[in-house]
């Protein structure tokens, strides 16, 4: 371990614990800090953009996770929270060449195929999404953002009848979800 990295990950991890409390400013600090010590810490710039982002300085946030990146190109927290910035941005083809890099590095992560099949909603391919949504179910049947998502995604082909089935489970498993709530009323 290199001179500084042990401190550098206390610092890290202090920046961590903060930003689970959503003490997002001092979380920033912290993680500035540990990048200090070592400018090489893979967790401190991806968690440094994750709290970048949270603070609308997205170009900042982007800097960050590519350096991430850099000097870890199969990171799949970099490369996933890269992927949601550019969503986030419309930035649309890069999200899905990073949700890509996250599927070939981790296929059975859930929120990713999940994302990647908004991301192909939003290209109009919605047959893709639908791909993508069933992937996410069959990994996590009780994913009520994917339900509510293929429940969207079926509504766009016409099917409605399937699509209500799974608004309805969306609000089943989380009955305060207002967007499935509108979802289902369209429907009806």
């Amino acid at each position: 371990m290199k001179p500084g990295s042990r401190e550098a990950q206390r610092v890290r991890q202090m920046g961590d614990m903060l930003a689970t409390r959503g003490r997002v400013e001092e979380a920033v600090t912290h993680y500035e800090r540990a990048l200090s010590l070592d400018p090489d810490d893979v967790p401190a710039h991806n968690n440094l953009g994750l709290m970048l982002s949270k603070l609308g300085r997205l170009n900042e946030a982007v800097t960050h996770y590519e350096h991430a990146l850099s000097l870890s190109p199969d990171d799949a927290p970099a490369h996933y929270n890269l992927g949601n910035l550019f969503k986030m941005q419309g930035r649309i083809d890069e999200a899905i060449a990073h949700y890509e890099r996250v599927l070939s590095l981790a296929p059975e992560n859930t929120a990713t195929h999940n994302n990647m099949g908004l991301a192909l909603a939003a290209q109009g391919r919605i047959d893709e999404a639908i791909v993508h949504y069933e992937r996410a179910l069959s990994l996590n049947p009780d994913n009520a953002l994917a339900h509510n998502n293929m429940g969207m995604a079926l509504a766009a082909q016409d099917r409605t009848d399937e699509a209500i089935v799974h608004y309805e489970r969306a609000l089943s498993l989380n009955p305060n979800d207002s967007m499935a709530h509108n979802n289902l009323a369209n429907a009806f």
